[in-house]
């Protein structure tokens, strides 16, 4: 008598969207990537690591440890001030752990602002893109690599972006590739797509529904979203854009919207949900009001609590338990700041910012050159 044997399987899509607990030992399988999970009787879905090739040799799977959220510094590159536009190299480097302000740790090979920062946490780097060069109006398909481990002056990588980019706060990022998604001077619907390995250029994998620059970009393990915003200037949008990590294709309608229009919004996230931080309704006013919204049950966001400081263009990083944005645009309306401010949120309490404190040195940084973390 022959026996088959069957794994319960689905789509990546339809295992994130339902979100189940799979017993312990229960395997759990995505039938259009070929990747698996297996249960440990506690954990939902999108909190399981994939199972990997043993990579010491030994031919046992292991599971995979790889998390968006960094667990110790964030990271500033670049920047400008306010009118006259004076721009900045210098990369700034703050602490999950501690309330100290922002010390610099190296510099981009060149001045940079308008940037999209994105954080290949596997290799160690952090890539800022795009962004204006080599004046405010300009923008460019560069892209610069700043390792982790040995800090210092940034690299230029010998490859570009498909199409300029740049007026993107942060961009999508899963265990192997990065994303930006719109940007540009006028805005775009593009998806750009390039190897952490950095031994190629970007490609356009795919379209925004919406003409987009300065959304609040989030990471789950299997989608890139973008929240927010549409160009030109004086258009704001509640809406939530998703793409898939694991096809070429352009971004669907997430199935919830944010909690009112807004655009130059902020954005992080734990490993569950997406945050849309404080940003314009639309023209100069700015707000501190926080969206969360959740990856598997595409609900609409809801308001979980404010920023100490209502702000927009905000540059973010994810820490494993709590989101930092630091402050570009602050009051009065007309966008000009006089310091330069970090702040914590929690994911664990739906509460309000509980971290406040100025960068040193205390410099506006109205236009940042791209964010990251590690």
């Amino acid at each position: 008598m022959s026996l088959t044997l069957q794994f319960k399987r689905d789509t990546a899509a339809n295992w994130t969207s339902n979100n189940p607990t799979l017993a312990a030992g229960e395997f759990g399988y995505e039938t259009d990537t070929g990747k698996f999970k297996v249960g440990d009787g506690s954990s939902a879905w999108s909190s399981l690591g994939y199972f990997e090739e043993d990579t010491g040799g030994g031919g046992s799977p292991t599971p995979s440890a790889y998390a968006y959220q960094g667990d110790a510094n964030g990271f500033l590159a670049g920047g400008a001030n306010t009118p006259p536009f004076t721009r900045y190299s210098n990369i700034l480097k703050y602490y999950f752990a501690s309330d100290a302000g922002g010390t610099c740790v190296g510099n981009l090979a060149s001045s940079q602002s308008f940037g999209t920062g994105i954080t290949g946490k596997v290799d160690g780097v952090g890539i800022s893109v795009g962004g204006s060069y080599p004046s405010p109006t300009s923008f460019t398909t560069r892209m610069y690599c700043f390792p982790f481990a040995s800090e210092g002056v940034s690299s230029l990588i010998p490859f570009t972006m498909n199409s300029v980019t740049g007026n993107v706060n942060q961009g999508n990022a899963s265990e192997t590739h990065g994303y930006t998604t719109g940007g540009g001077p006028a805005g775009s619907t593009a998806i750009q797509k390039f190897p952490f390995s950095l031994d190629a250029n970007a490609s356009c994998i795919g379209a925004l529904s919406v003409n987009s620059f300065l959304t609040a970009n989030h990471s789950s393990l299997t989608n890139g979203y973008a929240a927010g915003t549409a160009a030109p200037y004086s258009s704001s949008s509640t809406c939530i854009q998703k793409f898939p990590f694991s096809s070429d294709t352009s971004a669907s309608a997430y199935g919830g919207v944010l909690t009112a229009a807004r655009q130059q919004t902020g954005g992080f996230n734990s490993a569950e949900d997406g945050y849309t931080v404080g940003g314009n309704p639309a023209g100069p006013t700015v707000i501190n009001v926080v969206d969360k919204y959740p990856f598997a049950s595409e609900a609409n966001a809801t308001d979980v609590g404010d920023m100490i400081t209502a702000a927009a263009r905000h540059y973010s990083s994810s820490g494993t338990v709590a989101g930092v944005t630091y402050m570009g645009r602050i009051n009065p309306p007309a966008g000009f700041c006089s310091s330069y401010f970090g702040e914590y949120r929690f994911y664990a309490s739906d509460a309000s910012a509980v971290r406040f404190w100025s960068f040193n040195p205390a410099t506006c940084r109205r236009y940042g050159g791209g964010s990251f973390h590690c």
